[in-house]
């Protein structure tokens, strides 16, 4: 819990508002629960992109949605102009939490 409310506050601290598109490109893991609960504690919604799509796929759902950030994990999806967060950095889950 201490992970995603952490990452959750990133997010807010990054703009993320209520109802704001965030997308996360993740294989099945621990880190993208974290991920998927984090957007959601911001106050976000999530739109998941699977690592294994082509890339015309993923530039489509990227321009289509235009999320306020980026949430991946050990993937080669990039998006130059959106803020993204690396979950396979142990520094994206390091912070004090505020209230």
């Amino acid at each position: 819990m201490k992970k995603s409310n952490i990452l959750a506050q990133k997010l807010r601290d990054m703009g993320i508002k209520p109802d704001d598109f965030v997308a996360i490109s993740a294989e099945r893991s621990l880190e993208m629960v974290i991920g998927i609960l984090a957007i959601i504690k911001a106050g976000g919604a999530y739109v998941p992109i699977d690592p294994k799509y082509p890339e015309k796929r993923i530039n489509y759902i990227l321009s289509d949605c235009k999320p306020k950030a980026l949430l991946t994990y050990k993937t080669d999806v990039q998006a130059k102009e959106i803020p993204t967060i690396d979950l396979s950095n142990n520094k994206s889950f390091e912070g004090e939490l505020k209230n």
